[in-house]
C-alpha cells in the first residue's frame, strides 16, 4: 500500500496492523514526529512500514491493473483535480 501524506502516521500503522502480510510505503513532504505513536506497536509491524520523505510523485510510478490511476507522473498533477 502507498499512503501520501504520513502526518502523524496513524493510517500507515493502522494499515500495517489490518493486515498481517501488508507493507506501507507513505509518502509526505516533511519530516514528522511518529516515534512515541510506531513504539506501540510491534516491532513486526514496524519492519512493514516505509516513511519517505518526498512528494507522493517521486514515488515508484502507478501500480498496473485494476484502480490504478493513469495519467502523467508530474509532480503538478494533483493541483489539476483539487484546485478551485
Amino acid at each position: 500500500v502507498v499512503e501520501l501524506g504520513t502526518g502523524t502516521a496513524w493510517t500507515t500503522i493502522a494499515l500495517a496492523l489490518a493486515d498481517g502480510e501488508r507493507t506501507v510505503v507513505s509518502y509526505d513532504i516533511e519530516q514528522r514526529p511518529r516515534d512515541a505513536y510506531l513504539a506501540l506497536v510491534p516491532e513486526h509491524v514496524r519492519r512493514r512500514v516505509a516513511f519517505v520523505t518526498a512528494p507522493g510523485c517521486e514515488g515508484p510510478g502507478p501500480a498496473s491493473g485494476a484502480g490504478a490511476a493513469s495519467g502523467s507522473r508530474s509532480c503538478s498533477w494533483p493541483s489539476r483535480y483539487f484546485s478551485s
